[in-house]
């Protein structure tokens, strides 16, 4: 689920009521994101070393 599929946009939300729909995703989808990254990061040192 999207952070913001929960928000009805066209009540026109505040800032505050926005942040607080979305700050539980923050943590989550940020740590899920690096440790994304640090796998494919790991894939291409691998393959680097390995064609050297």
């Amino acid at each position: 689920m999207c952070a913001l599929e929960i928000i009805n946009l066209s009540a026109n939300p505040d800032k505050i009521t926005i942040s607080r729909a979305i700050l539980p995703f923050a943590g989550s989808e940020l740590t899920k994101c690096q440790r994304l990254q640090a796998a494919q990061k790991g894939l291409v040192a691998k393959k680097t070393r390995g064609s050297s």
